[in-house]
């Protein structure tokens, strides 16, 4: 901004990271000016040491102020025969997440995501915010805080090693706490996608949508969802997902609560192919559109990622008496049980005692999981129905 008649123009600055840490970096800017040489000018800054060419006696050159913390947007000030104040915006230093990468959140409770060294604000507005707690899912034992977002905002982006060959899997831990400010159902909107390695968005896209009280998960070839899956959860529970895409197909997947994957829920071919991968970012839309939603322990990774459980065939707990049944499950231990299909999903649940009886003949015939808390031990049985 010039407040009087000044021969002397600042061009557009440069920045640079002088290191690109973990830790608080710090940053380098050069503004280039001409019209020099036609007066005595006083030069300060407000953060930083200033250096490079002096414009009291240089027609043409740089003024560098370096040594700006990371994250500090930093002012000039010109003053002589005439003033002139230019803002630099600051640069993140923040270094690229080396895969497999696990982020547990375990920040301040209150902060930006976006500030943490791991994580870059991609635009403006409310931030994606660190919590207090954990979601709670069997297998998983959950360390740190958690994050939280809804409604309109700023997207939060943490960078990874570029992957173009392979596959590329992140699972998380997801519960959408509140729905009532979307008020139309069926109302799309994507919460989470993969960035190329320069942080350009892809069509890799994880979508969330209203659906009476419920919520469901869809994904998306292009800019708008493809497919939706079949399962529908109720506001405050938590779902396990593993989000992928697979460079050997050009597909996006999603497996939903399955612990170990073996066949995702759902899929879409890429309407184009992905060159790269190098990163994942979450999304807040609108009001309207976004739920309320809690994320905890996110893992990236190029490889399937199985969650760690113990098989009663290894341990001295017997959870079920047979492994073969036809109507009738009897249990040999106490435990909160759960029985689960392939697809990860939980077609009962029960609290059982030695001796306890579950009728299952409503059950289709095949294998099912059978998942038990016994003594702070976590044990996981199949059982073949026939």
């Amino acid at each position: 901004m010039n407040t009087t008649p000044c021969s002397l123009i600042l061009g557009t600055e440069a920045t640079s990271c002088d290191a690109v840490t973990y830790d608080l970096d710090t940053y380098t800017t050069t503004i280039p000016f001409t019209g020099g040489g036609s007066g005595t000018y006083a030069l300060s800054a407000s953060s930083g040491v200033i250096s490079g060419d002096n414009p009291s006696t240089v027609s043409a050159g740089n003024i560098i102020v370096s040594g700006i913390a990371e994250g500090t947007n930093v002012t000039i000030t010109i003053t002589g025969g005439c003033t002139i104040s230019k803002t630099v915006l600051a640069s993140s230093c923040k270094p690229i997440n080396t895969l497999p990468f696990k982020e547990p959140f375990n920040y301040t409770i209150g902060q930006a995501l976006s500030a943490q060294q791991t994580w870059s604000s991609v635009n403006t507005g409310d931030d994606i915010l660190v919590i207090a707690g954990n979601l709670s899912y069997s297998d998983i034992n959950s360390t740190g805080n958690s994050i939280s977002f809804a409604g309109a905002g700023a997207e939060s982006r943490t960078p990874f090693t570029s992957t173009n060959s392979g596959a590329v899997y992140t699972s998380l831990l997801i519960s959408c706490t509140d729905l009532s400010a979307i008020t139309t159902d069926l109302t799309n909107s994507y919460i989470a996608l993969y960035t190329d390695d320069t942080a350009g968005s892809t069509t890799a896209r994880l979508w969330i949508r209203k659906n009476g009280s419920q919520y469901q998960f869809g994904l998306g070839a292009g800019t708008s969802p493809d497919t939706w899956s079949i399962n529908l959860y109720d506001t405050g529970t938590t779902q396990y997902l593993i989000f992928g895409y697979d460079f050997s197909t050009g597909s996006t997947v999603l497996y939903e609560n399955q612990a170990t994957p073996v066949t995702p829920n759902i899929s879409v071919i890429n309407t184009t192919p992905l060159v790269n991968v190098g990163g994942l970012m979450f999304r807040q839309d609108t009001a309207a559109n976004t739920p309320n939603v809690t994320i905890d322990e996110l893992n990236i990774s190029t490889t399937l990622q199985t969650l760690a459980t113990k098989d009663v065939t290894k341990s001295k707990i017997n959870l079920v008496k047979s492994t073969v049944v036809k109507d009738v499950l009897t249990f040999g231990a106490k435990a909160n049980v759960k029985v689960v299909n392939f697809n990860g999903q939980v077609l009962k649940s029960v609290s059982v005692e030695n001796g306890t009886t579950l009728d299952v003949s409503s059950l289709a015939k095949g294998v099912y999981l059978i998942k038990g808390d016994v003594n702070g031990e976590t044990v996981v049985q199949k059982i073949i129905k026939q």
